[in-house]
């Protein structure tokens, strides 16, 4: 999630969330967390996510499976901030950080101010809810003696990010402009990124698309994108390139040429259809990369018992025909060519995918068919040897 999607879905989410107070609260896994806020009788659901892939913050209408037992952080948030009302929500100037403010009633009357924070970094993002400066616990802990800079613990004081040497939107000048545009040997679009913070590759090659290629010209395509963050204009779509890869954007972006593209109302439902979708083929993928690596190795089991089994039959072969257990070793042998044709069509990708998985479910059963079978056989052996 880039900073100009961040800037848009907080400016939302003031108008949405602000005054009401917090109902429920879930952690799906040990990245995501969902806040359920009532106001105005209108329940509203806030994701909170530190995955390396998608770091995200927004509101969402999908549902998610939660555990049965919460893990420890939602536990100590349902005690601590349920029932605290938003009081506010704000974004550190120019950073992937946002802060939620919760004011929550205590004994005798008294209200004390807290604050969740969610930094929305790739490898180091975390939540942590805060007194004041201090730490009082946080989705993932950081310690010092594992190399992290910033520790993250209960009772430390709240370390805020540190300055990264990409300059601000805000301290960008036309002569900065002229500097970074002059840059040798960097790709087009790239050097915007690697140099201004908050500018990605997309909207350095618009940058690069609105300057028409001149160098007295990248101020004022800068100058553009700037103002629209700052003015919060934003028209946020989710555009289909031409190799099929969606790219969530803040506003449609003119040096694509023509692509498809789907726009919303808000950023808000821009970022829960896009990363719902986008995190729900992830997770299948990973789930077919790991049947079809369980797969693997009960075949390879599956293949190391045939051989045995062909071994007894030769050893045993009069005892086999007579108790009728010939049987066994037929089946095995037919089940796994049967067995590998699936996995080549899975592996090929030449069946649709909801073949592919009704095969995969299929050699998983055969494979415990076949092991059942050559238990039976193995004890019956034993026990007449």
């Amino acid at each position: 999630m880039d900073l100009f999607v961040i800037h848009g879905i907080v400016g939302e989410l003031k108008k949405e969330i602000v005054g009401g107070f917090v109902t429920k609260i879930y952690q799906m896994n040990r990245t995501d967390l969902l806040i359920r806020l009532r106001r105005f009788g209108e329940e509203k659901d806030l994701l909170l996510s530190t995955h390396p892939n998608f770091f995200r913050i927004h509101l969402t209408e999908k549902k998610y499976a939660n555990p049965q037992n919460p893990p420890r952080f939602c536990t100590y948030l349902r005690k601590h901030i349920t029932g605290a009302i938003i009081s506010g929500v704000t974004q550190d100037p120019f950073e992937r950080v946002v802060r939620i403010g919760l004011q929550k009633k205590q004994d005798a009357g008294l209200i004390r101010d807290l604050v969740l924070i969610a930094e929305l970094l790739a490898q180091t993002g975390n939540l942590l809810l805060l007194d004041g400066e201090k730490i009082l616990d946080c989705l993932h802990f950081r310690r010092r003696e594992e190399g992290m800079t910033r520790p993250a613990l209960p009772g430390l004081s709240y370390s805020p990010l540190p300055r990264t040497e990409r300059l601000l939107l805000s301290e960008v000048t036309p002569e900065k402009i002229e500097e970074i545009s002059a840059l040798p040997g960097l790709e087009k679009g790239k050097e915007w990124g690697s140099q201004i913070s908050g500018i990605n590759s997309n909207l350095g090659r618009e940058i690069d698309f609105l300057s028409e290629e001149k160098i007295n010209r990248f101020w004022p395509g800068f100058l553009y994108l700037r103002d629209r963050y700052e003015k919060k204009s934003f028209e946020p779509c989710i555009i289909t390139l031409l190799t099929g890869k969606k790219i969530l954007s803040p506003f449609p972006l003119k040096s694509l040429g023509q692509v498809e593209e789907e726009t919303f109302e808000t950023m808000n439902a821009a970022a829960d259809s896009y990363y719902f979708e986008t995190v729900m083929r992830r997770q299948m993928e990973e789930r077919k990369h790991s049947l079809t690596k369980r797969i693997r190795q009960l075949l390879g089991r599956l293949e190391r018992r045939k051989e045995n089994l062909i071994l007894d039959k030769e050893k045993f072969a009069e005892d086999l025909v007579l108790k009728g257990e010939g049987a066994d070793t037929h089946f095995l042998v037919s089940f796994h060519e049967r067995t590998l044709q699936d996995i080549i069509a899975i592996d090929d990708g030449h069946r649709r995918e909801e073949q592919g998985f009704a095969a995969t479910q299929r050699v998983v059963y055969q494979c415990h068919q076949a092991d059942r079978r050559f238990q039976r056989g193995h004890v019956r052996r034993s026990i007449r040897c």
